[in-house]
């Protein structure tokens, strides 16, 4: 349940919003209604530290860099 003073609020930054960003506000909010998935445990992760060089990991961040930097607006 909203409270009366939480929905006018809301209700009052949404007007003020243009369409296109109401909608990302509701993609954001139906978002956040959904269950995050379980990650995995950090300490599962550890045994591959140091696992990899140097130049591997850069090539692995310039990889990412390139193909996932960026920002779907």
């Amino acid at each position: 349940m909203v409270s009366n003073n939480l929905q006018a609020e809301l209700t009052a930054v949404l007007n003020r919003l243009n369409e296109e960003q109401r909608r990302q506000v509701l993609a954001f909010a139906q978002r956040m209604g959904k269950p995050t998935p379980p990650g995995v445990p950090l300490r599962s992760l550890l045994k591959f530290a140091g696992t990899m060089s140097s130049e591997e990991a850069a090539e692995m961040s310039k990889v990412i860099e390139q193909g996932c930097g960026k920002i779907d607006h």
